[in-house]
């Protein structure tokens, strides 16, 4: 089964591993929602199984999961839920040796993310996003549409007392 129309994804993935001597490995990645919820249109349950990827050597594992912060899903009390995290763990593996457990790590995924390389997710820190794109603004000093160099620089800045600068 697919998730239901409607839902936005990101690509997740972590690049297989390549010791200093130059030898691939292989990388598993499990990753596992914190929540079980409901998608509100269509009923269906999301359940907090961990979605387990592990390609053969020299391959990249990936995943497909959807956004944390988009709209459309309860839990299981029947309240809107918003802002998730997945956790994942990973293993990188070479033929031979033992597997390196790397530490569990939280991340977050906004809408609009198209992919992450859990590489660049720092371990050890709470669950917040850790990309994202580059937010768009509708306004300024009250203009809006495409903003000028030449209109930004006629705005007027001052500053308080404390030295704090406000727009006049």
């Amino acid at each position: 089964m697919v998730l239901p129309v409607g839902v936005t994804t990101c690509l997740v993935f972590k690049n297989a591993p390549v010791s200093f001597g130059g030898g691939s490995g292989s990388v598993e990645i499990e990753i596992t929602p914190s929540v079980r919820l409901i998608h509100t249109a269509t009923g269906t349950p999301l359940v907090d199984f961990i979605e387990a990827v592990a390609p053969a050597d020299g391959s990249v594992a990936q995943t497909m999961l959807p956004h944390t912060d988009q709209p459309g899903f309860q839990d299981e009390a029947g309240n809107a839920f918003t802002g998730w995290h997945y956790t994942a763990r990973v293993r990188l593996k070479k033929t031979g040796h033992q597997p390196k457990h790397q530490p569990l790590f939280d991340f977050q995924i906004l809408s609009g993310q198209t992919q992450i390389d859990l590489s660049t997710i720092p371990h050890g820190v709470a669950a917040l996003p850790t990309s994202a794109p580059v937010a768009t603004v509708t306004s300024i000093d009250g203009l809006t549409g495409a903003v000028t160099a030449a209109q930004l620089a006629a705005i007027t800045i001052d500053y308080d007392t404390d030295g704090v600068p406000y727009l006049v």
